[in-house]
């Protein structure tokens, strides 16, 4: 087997397994501002991905801060409630936020949420110097259509090139091999 035909089979097998379960890969972006909230001994900070909540899985990210002695807690346990503005509708936890691997001081937690609208955050947290509560607001939007869009007219782009390239490739070695 030449190499240049090795290359094309992993590329091959990699599209097919990138195209037959795309929930394998996931991608973690970074949370670029935080809802703050003092509380009599805290600074919690609350933050999700995408900034601007969409319809379906958004991840939510928290630090708790003691503001007296300025330190960000890696110990605290944190509980994640998501609720409709109607408190009596659609409840999400409480669940328990896990710290992050590259920083501890960071508590995460991933939910899905398919329905538009205000939607109420409620946060438990107890460290060893006390508990505490946030409560935030999210407003929750439709996905933005022309993303999906553009992005099936990047795919169908790049296969259509890859044909060209292939079938070229494909003429030159019939081509190669006449001689």
């Amino acid at each position: 087997m030449s190499g240049c035909s090795f290359k094309l089979y992993t590329l091959a097998i990699t599209l097919i397994l990138i195209f037959s379960f795309p929930y394998l890969i996931e991608a973690n972006g970074s949370v670029k501002t935080y809802k703050k909230q003092i509380t009599e001994l805290y600074e919690i900070g609350l933050g999700t991905v995408p900034e601007t909540p969409t319809r379906g899985v958004i991840h939510f990210a928290v630090y708790v801060k003691n503001l007296d002695k300025d330190i960000s807690y890696d110990d605290a346990i944190v509980y994640i409630k998501v609720y409709e503005s109607d408190p009596d509708k659609l409840q999400i936890g409480p669940l328990k936020m896990l710290n992050t691997v590259m920083d501890p001081t960071f508590y995460e937690v991933d939910f899905p949420i398919e329905t538009k609208g205000i939607w109420q955050i409620e946060l438990n947290i107890s460290t060893p110097d006390g508990e505490a509560k946030g409560f935030y607001e999210i407003e929750v939007h439709d996905p933005n259509p022309i993303i999906p869009i553009l992005t099936l007219i990047f795919l169908v782009g790049l296969l259509i090139i890859l044909g060209l390239s292939i079938r070229a490739w494909v003429k030159q070695s019939k081509a190669e091999k006449a001689i």
